[in-house]
C-alpha cells in the first residue's frame, strides 16, 4: 500500500486551510480522508502525488468541503470518547481518590469554610485553563473549544449552587467533580501532544 510522506501530508494540510477549513482537529480529520483517497487512486493509476491529488480535489474538493459538519462531528466523537476514557486513567484515579481522602479527614473543618474550599478549586481550574489556552492560543481548535466552554459552564454550576453547601453526600459528588475535571485536563493535553506527534503541524 501506497503510503503519502510528511511533505505529501503537509501539502494537503496547507491546501486544507488555504480553502477556509481553519480549525486544526476538524482539518486533519479531513486530511486524513483525502490522504487515504489518494493513497489508493495512486496504486490504482500507478500516477504521482501531485497529479493524483490534483485530478482527486478537481472532482471533490466542493463536496469535500460541503461536509466539513460531518468530519467535525467525527473528530468530536473522537474527542468524547477520549474523555470518558480518561475518566479510569490511574491518574485521574489516584488523584481523585487523594483528594476525596483529603475531604473526608478533613471535612469538619472544610464544612465551616466550604466557600473558600469552592472558591479555591475554581481558582485553580481558571488558572489551568488561562495557561493552556494562552500556550495554545495560536492553534484552532473547535471541539477543544467547545470543551473548554462546557467545562467552564459546568465548574461554574458546580461552584455556584453545590460545592458552597453541605450537601448530603457530599464527598462522591466531590469525587465525581474531580474524576471529570482531571479527565477533561488529561485529555486535552493528550489531544495537542497527538496531533503534533501525527502531522508535526501544529
Amino acid at each position: 500500500m501506497i503510503k503519502l510522506g510528511q511533505e505529501e501530508l503537509e501539502f494537503i494540510d496547507n491546501y486544507l486551510k488555504n480553502s477556509g477549513v481553519e480549525y486544526i482537529d476538524v482539518r486533519l480529520e479531513m486530511l486524513d480522508h483525502v490522504a487515504s483517497a489518494v493513497e489508493a487512486k495512486m496504486k490504482e493509476k500507478q500516477t504521482d502525488f501531485y497529479e493524483t491529488f490534483k485530478a482527486y480535489m478537481v472532482m471533490n474538493k466542493k463536496e469535500l468541503l460541503k461536509q466539513t459538519d460531518s468530519f467535525a462531528k467525527e473528530s468530536l466523537k473522537k474527542v468524547l470518547q477520549m474523555v470518558g476514557k480518561n475518566l479510569f486513567h490511574p491518574l485521574s484515579l489516584v488523584i481523585t481518590a487523594a483528594v476525596v481522602i483529603i475531604t473526608v479527614v478533613l471535612f469538619d473543618f472544610l464544612k465551616q469554610h466550604l466557600i473558600l474550599f469552592s472558591l479555591g478549586l475554581f481558582f485553580l481550574e481558571f488558572v489551568a485553563i488561562v495557561l493552556i489556552t494562552k500556550t495554545y492560543k495560536k492553534q484552532k481548535y473547535l471541539h477543544l473549544q467547545k470543551l473548554v466552554s462546557i467545562i467552564m459552564s459546568f465548574d461554574y454550576i458546580m461552584h455556584m449552587y453545590v460545592l458552597e453547601r453541605e450537601i448530603p453526600y457530599y464527598e462522591w459528588i466531590l469525587a465525581l467533580f474531580i474524576l471529570i475535571n482531571i479527565s477533561f485536563f488529561l485529555s486535552l493535553y493528550q489531544l495537542f501532544n497527538e496531533y503534533k506527534k501525527q502531522f508535526d503541524l501544529v
